[in-house]
């Protein structure tokens, strides 16, 4: 998306280019949040256990994905997973952060073994840490970050396996993945890579750490798998979705390239009031309630935010496919 040649009213970043899942999901929820997180990027000062937990928690999946799932591996797994976590949260923070913390972890470690060994340790594992770009259109390209690739044994199909951690599995939990952004951009990366006839689709790997009040180790997680397979003809739906969102992200930045400070309101990035209350109540709420036009305000960071532009291309990767299809 090449937006940057435009002359816009507050400083650009090169980070405005480069859209991925994560960002395209942002924007569909919410304007204006794309607009504080990804175009001011502001970000809460405080660590968001929730995003390091479930980073840790890649590390401790992807190492019995590499080497198995015997007891070494499963401990090689959970000091993965506590090297990264500690690099945030030291040892006194466990009780404020339970259930999302290195006690539960190793207990769901163990317990997640005992569940997937039998299936899992039979299939191969292609890839992991997979990253990089794929071209939709002659407009348009977006970033990807897979997890990994992983063929059956049973049926020597080929599907994304992705790590999510929840507080508990409910049935909208479930249903949000099939449509998501990012299951449609991993499919196509993956229909891109392998011959189709290969390729099923992306597995959603679920582990939930529920908060309880006694000891019971059989209510303290739980584990979910949501397959989300796509057979080619199924594809296209999610691919004009794509671009029909990546068109309408494009005319937002046209409009902010439009306005001025002293306009009193900000078209660009417009509110979407219906997303206010999802996820516990929005970080912008208060913003949009007090700033008709955030052009105004937006010089100097609120107190408990810092500045830092998400980059899905900057994050290391083991391997990295940029993917130029014929596109339509």
């Amino acid at each position: 998306m090449k937006i940057l040649n435009n002359q816009f009213p507050i400083p650009t970043h090169m980070t405005w280019e480069i859209i991925d899942g994560s960002k395209l999901k942002t924007f569909a929820t919410c304007p204006r949040q794309f607009f504080y997180e990804y175009i001011l990027g502001w970000r809460r000062e405080a660590p968001n256990n929730h995003l390091i937990f479930g980073e840790a928690w890649h590390l401790a999946m992807e190492q019995l994905l590499l080497e198995g799932f015997d007891k070494d591996s499963v401990l090689k797994a959970y000091e993965a997973f506590e090297a990264k976590y500690r690099e945030t949260f030291a040892e006194d923070t466990d009780g404020l952060y339970s259930p999302k913390n290195p006690n539960r972890a190793f207990d769901a470690l163990v317990d997640y073994v005992k569940r997937y060994r039998d299936q899992d340790s039979i299939n191969e594992t292609l890839e992991t840490e997979i990253a990089g770009t794929v071209v939709l259109s002659e407009d348009y390209t977006i970033h990807y970050r897979m997890d990994s690739i992983i063929r059956d044994s049973s049926n020597q199909l080929i599907h994304s396996m992705e790590h999510k951690t929840a507080s508990n599995f409910n049935q909208a939990w479930g249903m949000q993945w099939s449509l998501s952004f990012q299951v449609w951009i991993y499919t196509h990366v993956l229909y891109c890579l392998y011959p189709p006839e290969s390729v099923r689709g992306v597995l959603i790997n679920g582990t939930s750490f529920r908060k309880v009040k006694d000891d019971s180790k059989s209510m303290r997680h739980d584990f979910l798998r949501v397959p989300c397979w796509k057979a080619t003809d199924q594809m296209q739906a999610g691919y004009e979705t794509i671009l029909y969102h990546m068109a309408n992200l494009h005319t937002e930045y046209e409009m902010l390239a439009e306005s001025k400070l002293e306009h009193p309101v900000l078209k660009a990035f417009p509110l979407n009031p219906e997303s206010c209350t999802k996820f516990f109540g929005c970080t912008w709420h208060d913003f949009c309630m007090a700033w008709p036009n955030p052009l105004q305000k937006c010089q100097d960071i609120p107190i408990g935010f810092i500045q830092e532009w998400w980059n899905p291309a900057e994050k290391e990767a083991k391997h990295v496919h940029n993917i130029r299809p014929e596109v339509q």
